[in-house]
C-alpha cells in the first residue's frame, strides 16, 4: 500500500485524544493525507479500508476527500502491525482504525 502512497503528501497532526472516563492524552501522527491519492480515482461510492484483524471500516467519497490520514509513525515512532486511519476532526477517535493493510476504493 505504500507504493501506492508515495506521491501523497506526508503531514504531522498533533491531536488531543479524548475518552470517557480516561485522561486526554496528546499524540502526534505523521504520515499520507490520502485525499491526495483519491482525487485521481473520483469518482467513486467509498473507500474501504482492510485491517489486520479482519475489520472493515468504510469511508463515502466526500469523508474520504477531507482531512483523512494513514499514520504510519505515532509520537516519531514507526507504527508496527499496519497503517492507523486518523480522521483529525474526531478527537474521540471513535472513526479512528488500527492495522490497516489495505485500501480499496469502491467506484
Amino acid at each position: 500500500m505504500t507504493d501506492e502512497l508515495k506521491d501523497c503528501k506526508r503531514l504531522e497532526y498533533t491531536l488531543t485524544k479524548k475518552a470517557s472516563g480516561k485522561p486526554e492524552e496528546v499524540h502526534s501522527y505523521e504520515g499520507y493525507m490520502i485525499s491526495d491519492y483519491l482525487k485521481t480515482k473520483k469518482p467513486f461510492k467509498r473507500v474501504e479500508f482492510y485491517a489486520e484483524d479482519g475489520f472493515v471500516f468504510a469511508l463515502s467519497e466526500s469523508e474520504a476527500c477531507k482531512e483523512v490520514l494513514l499514520a504510519d509513525k505515532v509520537d516519531g515512532n514507526e507504527l508496527i502491525g499496519g497503517f492507523t486511519l486518523v480522521i483529525p476532526s474526531d478527537l474521540t477517535s471513535r472513526r479512528w482504525c488500527k492495522y490497516i493493510r489495505e485500501m480499496r476504493v469502491i467506484e
